[in-house]
């Protein structure tokens, strides 16, 4: 036979036995058929009415409140995987020059076409589109220099967002928030 362990005050269900596995049955419990027991599993049961044996999905109602903070965990949670992306790969928009890759190895690719310059044929960049764009040492220079300052300005962009999410005050506010693909830098 089965049995549905439970909470005496609260009713929630605390596990599944059956004697023909478990040696010791914990108590509270109510004897259940095999019928009864698999509703229960289909349904996600989660509390029990002792004296009619039935098992029962107690839905959760929440607070505002409680949908707010768990919207902002999720809308943190998205920003940390966002902030892990561009990290590791970030458009930048380098003002007068253009859109180029930004991130840890962008930027030991910027120093070492930039500390081995004269080496280097032909002297190009690879763009953010995958076009190639002719480069003078102050053009490297310039490019080493901005996907330094993106990476400065990506930890404060995303200081921002954090202030942001916990800063609104609802759910719509929380999904006004968006996260920019690009980040500006000036060129100079």
């Amino acid at each position: 036979m089965k049995y549905t362990h439970y909470n005496k005050e609260t009713k929630q269900i605390l596990g599944y036995y059956d004697d023909e596995i478990h040696t010791t049955i914990p108590t509270p419990n109510i004897e259940i058929s095999d019928e009864a027991w698999q509703e229960a599993i289909n349904i996600n049961a989660t509390h029990v009415k002792p004296k009619t044996k039935e098992l029962y999905k107690q839905e959760v109602v929440k607070s505002e409140d409680e949908i707010l903070t768990e919207a902002k965990q999720e809308k943190l949670t998205r920003l940390e995987i966002w902030f892990d992306t561009m990290k590791n790969k970030s458009k930048i928009d380098l003002k007068g020059f253009g859109l180029i890759d930004g991130g840890y190895k962008y930027l030991l690719n910027a120093r070492a076409i930039r500390n081995n310059y004269e080496l280097i044929e032909p002297k190009r960049f690879r763009m953010w589109d995958d076009s190639f764009k002719a480069i003078t040492a102050d053009d490297i220079a310039k490019i080493e220099r901005a996907i330094e300052l993106a990476g400065i300005k990506l930890h404060a962009i995303k200081w921002s967002y954090e202030e942001a999410i916990a800063n609104a005050n609802s759910k719509e506010e929380l999904d006004a928030i968006s996260f920019n693909d690009t980040i500006e830098v000036e060129n100079g």
